[in-house]
């Protein structure tokens, strides 16, 4: 079932346990919904493997985890991004604390290399601070993330962006049985997006920045075009 709802957290989530949103992106087929599902600890996203998107919508979820703390997912739709994407500030009332960009081991070489770019184009420049990159397919990997993503094999456009996130990276296997892998790659997931959150000064990505962004790129393409007119 899809909900669009702005969560507003200030009574529920302490000083000391904040809430923080998630906002997962990537390509049809990469697994973001299944990610969202191991985040949450249960099944609240649609996901099944096939070359279509089964989420045509922002969808957000919560889980309240054991210390109090609060996790707000945000599932976007492959389709009609950017018309979506804006929405995430929206339903993230309290600002978006991590971006992860969930690319599939299967075919990450082969992935979409306008991705940066366009997500730059979207949020800003700046959205790589808040980026961290999710690995699926954990269970097909016969080798480490590491020895998979090494210089030599990974394409340019993948180097960059791992650049650019400072190498913030966390393999998923949605697929295993095993609890204790479930909560370990949870619990290093949201190690990074604490790390994210400390280099950011707790500040996160708000719905008042992409307004002043979308300002600032409509004046852009006024002032070129009076500059092409002239």
């Amino acid at each position: 079932m899809e909900t669009d709802l702005i969560y507003d957290d200030s009574k529920s989530a302490t000083p000391s346990n904040p809430s923080q949103t998630l906002v997962l992106v990537g390509r049809t087929g990469n697994g973001k919904s299944a990610v969202g599902n191991s985040i949450l600890g249960r099944k609240a996203f649609m996901s099944k493997l096939c070359s279509r998107g089964v989420t045509n919508t922002c969808q957000s979820e919560r889980v309240v985890q054991d210390d109090g703390q609060i996790i707000n997912v945000i599932d976007t739709p492959a389709d009609s991004i950017e018309k979506e994407i804006s929405r995430c500030t929206t339903i993230a009332k309290n600002g978006i604390h991590a971006i992860l960009l969930v690319f599939s081991v299967r075919d990450a070489f082969r992935g979409d290399k306008e991705v940066l770019s366009h997500l730059q184009t979207i949020f800003g420049s700046k959205i790589t601070n808040y980026m961290i990159i999710v690995f699926t397919g954990g269970d097909e990997l016969e080798e480490t993330l590491e020895d998979y993503l090494t210089p030599q094999e990974c394409p340019p456009f993948l180097n960059e962006i791992l650049e650019l996130c400072d190498n913030r990276l966390v393999l998923f296997d949605n697929k295993t049985k095993d609890n204790l892998k479930k909560v370990e790659q949870v619990e290093k997931l949201l190690a990074l997006v604490e790390l994210v959150s400390k280099q950011n000064n707790s500040k996160p990505y708000t719905k008042e920045y992409f307004n002043e962004l979308q300002v600032e790129i409509k004046e852009s393409e006024l002032t070129l075009e009076k500059q092409l007119a002239e």
